[in-house]
């Protein structure tokens, strides 16, 4: 459960980043006092063709922003609802439990052996025949 939880909460992290880095806001409490001043900013002055591209290209990319925020928040509600209804009332225990830790070290063993058979197949074929008798063993502890 530990390790689920933990996953889940690296999940949300790492897509909170993603949401975080999405828009590039504008900070303008950082300006020198009388650098930006009330005539600059409503200038009667008409926009020139330059301008309005980049006003449009500005508000295109502030929708951008904010329709990726919405399918961002969407995408962790989904996982958030996949997360707890596959792993919330999970069947397996963990390395704690007395039973399932048999089939937990199979699988880690498993993994071993997958790794060692690409540098020496010998270990690997010992990390094989560990696994299968660790699962042989969950199989009687959990049914027999």
């Amino acid at each position: 459960m530990k390790n689920i939880l933990t996953l889940s909460m690296l999940l949300v992290f790492s897509l909170a980043a993603t949401s975080v880095m999405a828009g590039n806001p504008i900070n303008s409490e950082d300006n020198v006092a009388g650098i930006v001043s009330m005539d600059d900013a409503y200038s009667s002055k008409a926009m020139t063709k330059a301008d309005m591209r980049a006003s449009k290209r500005a508000d295109k990319m502030a929708l951008k922003a904010e329709k990726k925020q919405i399918r961002q928040e969407k995408r962790m509600t989904k996982i958030n609802n996949f997360i707890a209804k596959h792993f919330g009332n999970s069947a397996l225990g963990g390395l704690d439990d007395p039973i399932d830790k048999f089939l937990w070290w199979a699988i880690i063993a498993a993994g071993v052996a997958i790794i060692f058979s690409f540098i020496y197949w010998p270990i690997s074929t010992i990390f094989w025949i560990g696994s299968i008798v660790l699962l042989v063993l969950w199989i009687i502890k959990k049914y027999g």
